[in-house]
């Protein structure tokens, strides 16, 4: 799944693919296949973990979730600024050793610089979007607490 760039004339043509082996394939569907299951996991404990407990719990449950996230997505952002950097630098794309997802149209030059912007651009987001989900627990924070969420709820008797 590395882009390799060897075997392929360093002409103009802005057709040219790099093309996955069928056993590059393979792995990158077990890849996904488990990436996916995992996700499928993670939701199913999250959902349990946001609904069990009194609402402070959960309220602090979720501002944990967000710096996590919030990390989540900086480590995101800061790959993307790393990978647009290997390929403005390269003046290539994809660059030398990167990874392929599936059938890749290579791109030099101008064109390749045009390409690392948008995936710098991309990583910009990501960034905002990891100060935005840092940020969202104090933005609740700020607003006057129902007495509800500083009390836990009492336990019901039965009797």
């Amino acid at each position: 799944m590395n882009a390799n760039h060897d075997d392929h004339p360093s002409g103009g043509n802005e057709q040219e693919f790099l093309r996955l082996a069928p056993d590059q394939r393979r792995t990158l569907n077990r890849r996904i296949a488990g990436l996916v299951a995992g996700a499928i996991v993670v939701s199913l404990f999250l959902k349990y973990w946001f609904t069990h407990g009194n609402a402070l719990q959960v309220m602090q449950r979720m501002n944990l979730m967000c710096y996590l996230l919030s990390l989540g997505l900086f480590a995101i952002a800061g790959y993307l600024g790393w990978y647009a950097r290997r390929i403005h630098q390269a003046r290539l794309y994809p660059p030398p050793g990167g990874w392929l997802l599936g059938d890749t149209r290579i791109l030099r030059g101008d064109a390749a610089r045009i390409q690392a912007r948008w995936v710098g651009i991309c990583a910009a987001g990501f960034a905002a979007l990891a100060i935005y989900a840092a940020y969202l627990p104090h933005s609740i924070a700020s607003i006057r607490n129902p007495p509800e969420l500083l009390v836990p709820a009492p336990v019901p008797s039965h009797g």
